[in-house]
């Protein structure tokens, strides 16, 4: 089965020029219920293709004579918001569409570029939950032409900050409209929070199962030893763009300063990062102008950085859930990749059962 055989011609040659030519198996298996219109929960890891898995299906479905926001994006970061537009307007064009090209909607920018926006009918819309509920009460967003609305890392949205907006946004959507809710990881409480809107939604999961394409390692020292011990690792394993994870914002921002000036250039990202200082972080880790990225587990969510060859954990994972979520950065679409762990000894006796659970090896070395 291959995407000509899910979605006709047309989108398979336009996934074709994106050199993606197999569905993975969340795309191969959400995809009917996507297009039947069905309410749908799925769960898969990192790195899988999630975002593919709904736009190739709604852009399938798309009322092509019916001008109009018909889908709506929703995302819990600006940085994710941009990729998944990124994404969709590639896609678009790539069919050779040219009118109602999607739209990005995100707070941190002016709202009146959005409005011009907005006028030339975008079938298609991703954006943040604060500025897409902004601009709906402005009435520049029209919700009754809206047939689908996705929650892009679902967990979060339905769980965090966020959860009031999405319960107005979903009030002003129709009756009838269709609901999504994608990501990496699933818990009872967000499926809870996600069957409140959508009570006979069908629940897919995949499993919480890593790439077999990410190498796991660990190394072991003392508290006090840990950033003597990343510079380490990051001039043994010949690292080219890395991502290192610390439990808390100053560490990161620490962590960054002693990295550059031991000559490693490194930029950091924190809860405190204004959104253009966060778009500068990732483009230099992007363009190589820096090679090391610190950060916190909410900072990262949802960041997708092509070509990340290395994912470190600063601080060892909290739980598998965790792990998961920083590992699956690395390894993507099936590139190789590295995760590693600087761990404490007694942080090392949590990383067995994480790896035990996930049925993963880490090669632990002292």
């Amino acid at each position: 089965m291959n995407f000509n055989d899910l979605f006709g011609v047309g989108i398979g040659q336009a996934l074709l020029k994106q050199g993606i030519t197999e569905p993975t198996d969340i795309q191969f298996q959400t995809a009917p219920d996507i297009i039947t219109g069905i309410d749908l929960i799925a769960q898969a890891p990192t790195g899988t293709g999630k975002t593919l898995a709904y736009l190739a299906p709604l852009y399938y479905k798309l009322n092509s004579a019916e001008r109009g926001v018909q889908v709506i994006v929703l995302a819990p970061s600006y940085e994710l918001a941009a990729q998944v537009h990124k994404q969709a307007k590639l896609l678009w064009g790539n069919m050779g569409k040219t009118d109602g090209a999607p739209c990005l909607l995100i707070g941190g920018t002016g709202v009146a570029r959005q409005v011009e926006a907005l006028k030339l009918k975008p079938r298609l819309v991703t954006g943040t939950p604060g500025r897409v509920l902004e601009l709906i009460k402005l009435r520049k967003l029209k919700p009754h032409t809206v047939k689908t609305l996705v929650l892009d890392e679902g967990d979060r949205l339905l769980l965090g900050d966020s959860k009031e907006a999405i319960k107005e946004i979903i009030k002003a959507l129709p009756r009838d409209r269709q609901i999504l809710v994608f990501s990496a990881t699933v818990t009872d409480k967000a499926e809870a929070a996600a069957k409140e809107y959508a009570p006979d939604a069908g629940i897919m999961r995949m499993g919480n199962k890593l790439p077999d394409s990410i190498t796991h390692k660990a190394v072991i020292c003392k508290r006090r030893e840990k950033l003597i011990t990343l510079r380490s690792v990051i001039h043994n394993e010949q690292i080219k763009r890395a991502l290192v994870f610390f439990a808390n914002g100053a560490e990161a921002e620490h962590a960054a300063e002693q990295l550059n000036f031991h000559h490693i250039p490194a930029a950091a990202l924190s809860a405190r990062s204004s959104s253009q200082e966060r778009k500068t972080a990732l483009a230099r880790l992007r363009d190589g102008a820096v090679k090391v990225l610190t950060s916190t587990d909410a900072a990262a969510r949802g960041m997708d950085i092509e070509g990340l060859d290395c994912v470190i954990n600063a601080d060892a994972p909290k739980d598998t859930e965790t792990y998961l979520h920083r590992a699956g950065r690395t390894g993507r679409m099936s590139q190789r990749g590295t995760a590693i762990t600087i761990a404490t000894e007694n942080e090392a006796r949590r990383l067995e059962d994480i790896a035990k659970t996930l049925g993963i090896k880490i090669n632990i070395s002292v």
